[in-house]
């Protein structure tokens, strides 16, 4: 993953939604347009700039960065995650750090973190060194740059940084991943709590040992290596290591299966949400596992997963090739090659799906821009807890869902 204008004129956003195996809908919006209060059942545009190049949804806030370098974030920030150095909720996004070349950033539940272009790392909220700050008198409300060492090692230097729930893994320069924090998201086996960052144990992979991408959930980190296989461990009740198995706890870094897979057994992009994950293979095709309770693996059905199914995008207009894809909750969002943006599960736009009042779709739907001259699609995606936002492919932000704390940034 890697203030604005209190003026805003949002661009609204329908969801159009088309037949994709048994996911469809009766055409009417609810009262309201959310279940949530405050909430937007169409994404709505975030400010009027249009020079976004990132953003993070997460559990009550997010965070994006805009051209140049500079992090701006805003929703709940009763921890300080969201870094402007008070503990009041932000309701437009404000920009943090300044001063910072910031390359990304991965948002946990009360706290963040940041990348910057020199590899160095900031975090802020509580349990920003992997040992929970439980009330405001230890949680720091801006960054922090944090100098970390494993064992004698020096500094460690990052290239990406993914927080999940209680615990924190980074992908280092050189293609090691540390992870600390909760025990059982070490990736080491019977380690216990760790406030100090360790290599995950990688004796389960097979030359070439480095890894290129990394995401991290609640539940299960998950990685690539540069030859395009896929490891997770952790947490697995719903089978969201995609190693094959329904197990309490995958201990160390293991395969995701790949033998149910028909065409290319190569993966280039990897997401790890809260109980489940997806993926996206070399020739575009897309893959998730794990929960499945609202539909969020997109294969048509809620049953769980502990490999790998595919995502049933075959109902849809546009190209069937994913380039991005992010994993929520309990929904799952991605783009495809012509800039389409899809999701599936319970997206929270306040339609109804399967033909009666379900706010879950087992497949996957098409989000379109309407009445925003000059938009041609999007370009990025990011699935939170419970919203959802989009970049444009001209840089436009929009957002969509809950909007309790002011995580979408419209400055209510």
């Amino acid at each position: 993953m890697k203030g604005i204008s209190a003026i805003f004129f949002p661009f609204l956003v329908s969801i159009v939604f088309m037949q994709a195996l048994s996911c469809k809908t009766d055409g009417k919006q609810p009262a309201g347009g959310s279940r949530f209060s405050g909430g937007t059942g169409a994404p709505v545009r975030v400010g009027i700039e249009s020079d976004w190049e990132d953003v993070s949804a997460g559990f009550q806030h997010t965070c994006g960065i805009r051209k140049g370098g500079s992090l701006w974030c805003w929703g709940r920030n009763s921890e300080g995650q969201a870094g402007n150095g008070a503990f009041e909720n932000v309701y437009a996004p404000a920009e943090i750090g300044e001063g910072v070349a910031w390359d990304g950033a991965g948002l946990g539940d009360y706290w963040t973190c940041g990348v910057a272009k020199d590899n160095s790392l900031w975090c802020w909220g509580s349990h920003v060194n992997g040992s929970a700050r439980e009330d405001k008198k230890t949680a720091n409300a801006v960054p922090e740059r944090l100098a970390l060492k494993s064992g004698n090692l020096s500094e460690i230097k990052f290239l990406d940084i993914a927080p999940g729930d209680g615990h924190v893994c980074g992908l280092a320069v050189g293609g090691k991943i540390y992870c600390w924090g909760a025990p059982r998201r070490l990736g080491r086996s019977g380690e216990e709590y760790g406030k100090e960052p360790a290599e995950i144990d990688a004796s389960n992979v097979n030359a070439p040992k480095e890894f290129t991408d990394l995401s991290v959930g609640s539940g299960p980190p998950c990685g690539l290596t540069g030859d395009g296989r896929a490891f997770c461990w952790g947490r697995n009740d719903f089978g969201q290591t995609g190693t094959g198995t329904f197990s309490e706890n995958v201990d160390i870094p293991t395969a995701v299966l790949i033998e149910d897979i028909a065409g290319s057994k190569i993966f280039s992009r990897i997401a790890a949400g809260t109980f489940h994950a997806c993926a996206i293979m070399d020739d575009g095709a897309a893959y998730c596992w794990g929960k499945n309770g609202n539909g969020q693996l997109g294969c048509g059905d809620t049953s769980d997963r502990a490999k790998p199914v595919k995502v049933a995008a075959g109902g849809l207009k546009g190209s069937k090739e994913f380039i991005v894809v992010s994993a929520g909750f309990s929904h799952t969002c991605g783009i495809t090659k012509d800039n389409l943006a899809l999701c599936w599960g319970e997206v929270f736009t306040g339609k109804t799906c399967n033909g009666y009042k379900d706010p879950n779709c087992l497949a996957p739907i098409t989000i379109k821009i309407e009445g925003a001259k000059g938009e041609s699609g999007f370009r990025f995606v990011s699935a939170g807890t419970s919203h959802s936002c989009l970049i444009a492919v001209g840089g436009a932000l929009y957002c969509w869902g809950n909007n309790e704390d002011g995580r979408l940034g419209t400055g209510l």
